[in-house]
């Protein structure tokens, strides 16, 4: 099964500029690859992204027939195309996890849904072989909807359910793949499930699902401290670090899916605005990676029904004269009749007639 990803190139007459982070963040914009149609969508919500060698991949979750499914898709930036990779070993799940170290790549976890089997197992795809060829058991026990963050070669997952009936865990487990040596460390300042996570500098990040609240994970001293609040509480959020900063975004905030991101700065400890995917409803439970110093995102959930796409973010594309060249959206809802104006630099655009009367301006 393979098809080819084209990508659209779009012209927005406005560059948006949102408000300054503290920290100067790179410039960054996000890019849309075209839907893949060949009978049969590699779409799923729920799943898991991760990236390992030349390839980005992607997939379990549930697929867009409404079935769980265990298949993973490869992305080859080089080709620009989408394949069939491989079936994860024990069977289709949700929620799961997945993270690279080194040269291999571990898929596990998750659950099959309806009161069905919740899993303990973690995979391992052999980067050198290509293929699936040990079995790990995560001793926390059974788990779907955990975190997990990488710092120094060594995995940390935690938190999450343990059965279909939803028992939250706190616990937080050290995992050494290169000796299958696990060690208990400092649990979680509280129960969660569905969480957010990331690492920077030597130091894992999480964001409690459902909520604001903002977690940092030393593991030299083996401690948690609390962090700058992330800037509005939502449920399966999607995260990735790049550039030095983590970014969290999309998810959803009781039945409106988000598309926005925030940049968390941990010299400052603190968030500003980052660029929203320019898709026109949001996503919740989205799969993200970060591939060769671009974040990818892809899949997700938006009560509406949704085809494959692939997001990009990456530096922002060179203007030239006589060259088209891919702006974001404006981050708002679309409206008619607003004022436009420029001052030095700087356009800004608002107000306008929509689903209502707006009295909005933006840089």
């Amino acid at each position: 099964m393979k098809g080819t990803l084209t990508i659209v190139l779009i012209s927005v007459a406005l560059c948006i500029t949102l408000i300054p982070a503290v920290k100067a963040q790179p410039t960054h914009e996000w890019y849309l690859y075209d839907p893949w149609e060949m009978g049969g969508d590699p779409y799923t919500w729920g799943g898991v992204a991760f990236s390992l060698g030349d390839l980005v991949y992607f997939g379990t979750g549930t697929d867009a027939t409404s079935a769980l499914t265990d298949i993973l898709w490869s992305y080859d930036l080089t080709t620009n195309e989408v394949d069939f990779f491989d079936q994860v070993p024990g069977g289709p799940r949700r929620h799961g996890i997945a993270f690279s170290i080194g040269p291999h790549a571990y898929v596990g976890l998750g659950d099959q849904g309806g009161g069905g089997p919740v899993f303990s197992d973690i995979r391992r795809l052999n980067g050198n072989t290509g293929s699936f060829d040990q079995s790990y058991t995560f001793p926390g026990g059974t788990r779907s909807d955990a975190v997990v963050f990488t710092i120094d070669g060594k995995a940390y997952i935690g938190g999450g359910t343990t059965s279909g009936a939803g028992t939250d865990q706190n616990d937080l487990w050290e995992w050494d793949p290169a000796t299958n040596t696990w060690t208990a460390r400092a649990n979680l300042p509280t129960q969660i499930s569905g969480g957010a996570a990331f690492a920077i500098g030597g130091k894992g990040y999480v964001l409690r699902n459902g909520s604001t609240q903002f977690w940092c994970f030393d593991p030299v001293s083996n401690t948690w401290s609390v962090k700058a609040p992330f800037p509005s509480s939502r449920s399966h959020a999607s995260a990735f670090a790049l550039d030095g900063l983590g970014f969290i975004g999309l998810g959803d905030n009781g039945g409106n899916t988000r598309k926005d991101f925030h940049a968390y700065d941990p010299v400052a400890d603190s968030w500003s605005v980052a660029p929203y995917l320019w898709d026109t409803y949001g996503r919740t439970h989205a799969m993200a990676t970060v591939h060769q110093g671009k974040a990818y995102v892809t899949g997700g959930y938006n009560y509406t029904p949704m085809g494959f796409d692939l997001w990009e973010l990456g530096p922002a594309a060179p203007s030239a004269t006589g060259v088209w060249v891919q702006r974001p959206f404006l981050p708002a809802p679309a409206r008619e009749d607003p004022i436009s104006f420029v001052i030095g630099g700087t356009a800004y655009l608002g107000g306008g007639v929509g689903t209502s009367t707006f009295t909005d301006l933006w840089a």
